[in-house]
């Protein structure tokens, strides 16, 4: 565990924070495509980059790849 966490804590919510107000900004024709669009967004920039604590520090791609790889390799 990293001896100081709020960094990372820092960054999650500047992330967030950056994501909300590009959506705020956005007129979308309809909920279902500001739905679909605020989803992707939080996919990609907020739960593949966001280190969790769960999975030693590690952003879920990472643990994704690292378990993919050593499937391949068995």
């Amino acid at each position: 565990m990293p001896p100081i966490a709020q960094p990372i804590t820092l960054r999650v919510a500047q992330s967030i924070t950056e994501a909300r107000e590009s959506h705020h900004r956005t007129a979308y024709p309809t909920r279902k495509k500001a739905r679909e669009d605020i989803a992707r967004c939080i996919e990609v920039r907020y739960n593949r980059s966001r280190l969790h604590s769960g999975l030693d520090y590690r952003t879920p791609q990472e643990v994704l790849d690292e378990y993919l790889n050593r499937q391949a390799a068995a």
